[in-house]
């Protein structure tokens, strides 16, 4: 009996311990919230950097990959089957086609895929024009219903003579993948806008393509960073100050026509690694 007060205070010592414990793993949930409440400046640059690489990196393989697809043989008969064994060796695409003048779409790699024609969709029209590579606007895929942007080369087929038009459908996947890895604070958004300020794919919200908040675009300011990552001072739609992290990426012979901007509200931004700031309103 002699040695109880001893384990009452042994027993009240981790009863003490125990609660400080809790205490602190409470406090590390919190920071935690608020970490990911927050993002900094310098994650923002990283984050445009990554998500320019990678869209950089698939400019140049679907460029390649259309490039190949000029080259074929084409059989009218057998190129679905080229096409879809092409799919299924490349990661990232809903889709490979071709088309003729028209717009008719003559090949797919989607099997037993209807084919329609798409003389109406920019990526088709901007490459008949340009007789380039060129970029369309994002869309949701009329054949598998998936957020998609298109690319399309024109050539003409060394098999007819005749003028046709490749395409490629690139999931936008991606986007959603390095947003989600960011885990970036509520209200941000990462779209891929062209030169004339016309957004073709943006993240947001946790839905790819979905409702977004309309920049108010000074699209000379995004210009004059279009040769290096830089961060601009915007106001939205709703007159809501957002911190805009701008990286140019360039096409093959267009150099510069697509810029990934990373939009944070400045509250959600902590001045660390944000550096020299472009405000772009009045």
């Amino acid at each position: 009996m002699k040695g109880y007060p001893h384990k009452t205070v042994d027993l009240f010592c981790l009863i003490l311990a125990l609660i400080a414990i809790c205490v602190a793993l409470a406090s590390l949930s919190d920071s935690k919230k608020v970490a990911a409440a927050f993002t900094s400046g310098g994650e923002m640059r990283e984050v445009s950097e990554i998500a320019r690489a990678h869209q950089a990196g698939l400019i140049e393989h679907t460029r390649q990959t259309l490039g190949l697809i000029s080259n074929m043989h084409l059989d009218k008969e057998n190129c679905d089957q080229d096409l879809e064994d092409l799919l299924a060796k490349q990661e990232g695409y809903i889709n490979f086609g071709i088309a003729d003048s028209t717009g008719q779409i003559i090949c797919s790699g989607i099997p037993n895929h209807i084919k329609g024609n798409v003389s109406d969709r920019e990526y088709f029209k901007r490459a008949l024009e340009s007789n380039r590579f060129a970029v369309g606007e994002y869309q949701i895929n009329r054949v598998t219903s998936a957020p998609s942007i298109n690319w399309a080369y024109p050539f003409e087929s060394s098999t007819d003579g005749s003028a046709y038009v490749g395409i490629a459908v690139l999931s936008l996947e991606w986007l959603k993948r390095v947003v989600d890895e960011a885990d970036l604070p509520p209200g941000s958004e990462l779209s891929i806008v062209d030169n004339k300020g016309v957004v073709l794919a943006r993240y947001s919200d946790k839905e790819v393509g979905g409702p977004a908040t309309e920049l108010s675009y000074n699209m000379e300011s995004v210009m004059q960073a279009a040769r290096e990552l830089a961060i601009l001072k915007m106001r939205d739609g709703k007159g809501t100050t957002r911190y805009v992290a701008v990286a140019p990426v360039g096409i093959p012979e267009q150099e510069g026509f697509l810029h990934i901007l990373l939009s944070v509200p400045v509250q959600r931004v902590l001045p660390v690694g944000l550096g020299s700031v472009i405000t772009a309103f009045e």
